[in-house]
């Protein structure tokens, strides 16, 4: 399976950490829009394939994880014509900026990490500012604290970058 889509729906609860460790190779992971609580389970980390990861709007609470920088998928580009076969296949909505911008032909081309609109707390760890091939990155409407990396201009590929 390269997406799951389980987004816009009433699941409650943790996100169950098995995804992370039994389906290695995702793509698309969106659980947006649900009820989810708990903290990012670190067994997400392990999706190095991943290209985008969206969380936004569910009840998520404690640190971004730290390994969140191991999302290698996010970090190189490396896609086979295999792989964009199957990604010209699909459709996906990414918000950024208020706006529904909406991929379909040129979805292999997004790299997109939207963690906004939760209750995560602490620092941005600066392990995010190692996920060069970042187009979107959003982290608004959370309870973040401290600083903003120094390290965030790592991040050549940004398009756009949410902090509200």
């Amino acid at each position: 399976m390269r997406s799951l889509d389980l987004g816009e729906n009433k699941f409650s609860g943790d996100i169950l950490s098995w995804i992370g460790e039994s389906m290695l190779s995702l793509w698309i992971l969106r659980l947006s829009s649900n009820s989810f609580t708990g903290s990012i389970p670190t067994q997400l980390c392990g999706l190095c394939n991943l290209h985008v990861l969206d969380l936004s709007h569910n009840n998520l609470r404690g640190h971004i994880p730290q390994c969140i920088g191991n999302l290698s998928g996010l970090k190189i580009c490396e896609i086979s014509d295999e792989d964009t076969e199957f990604l010209y296949q699909g459709q996906l909505e990414v918000v950024s900026k208020g706006r529904v911008l909406e991929y379909g032909t040129i979805l292999y081309l997004v790299n997109s990490l939207d963690l906004s609109n939760n209750n995560l707390s602490g620092e941005m760890p600066v392990e995010l500012t190692s996920l060069i091939m970042l187009g979107t990155l959003n982290l608004s409407m959370n309870h973040l604290t401290g600083i903003i990396p120094e390290k965030i201009g790592n991040l050549k590929s940004i398009e756009t970058l949410g902090f509200q």
